[in-house]
């Protein structure tokens, strides 16, 4: 993960993963499986590190939201 944020650094770049604590540590975007179902978490800081704006549409959807 340290590797992938370092490398896209300032670039407009979404960094999507599906392994737990990832979204903590700067994906903007991962998934995971809450009581057997498919969901997602998101980083709207690094989202918009990234330069990229998160709708309130998907905030709305994602099972958790880190500021």
């Amino acid at each position: 993960m340290a590797e992938a944020l370092s490398k896209f650094k300032g670039k407009s770049v979404l960094i999507i993963t599906e392994k737990q604590g990832l979204a903590k540590v700067g994906a903007a975007i991962n998934f995971i499986v809450e009581e057997s179902k498919q969901k997602f978490e998101l980083n709207k800081n690094a989202a918009a590190k990234a330069g990229l704006n998160v709708g309130s549409s998907i905030e709305k959807l994602a099972a958790s939201v880190i500021n």
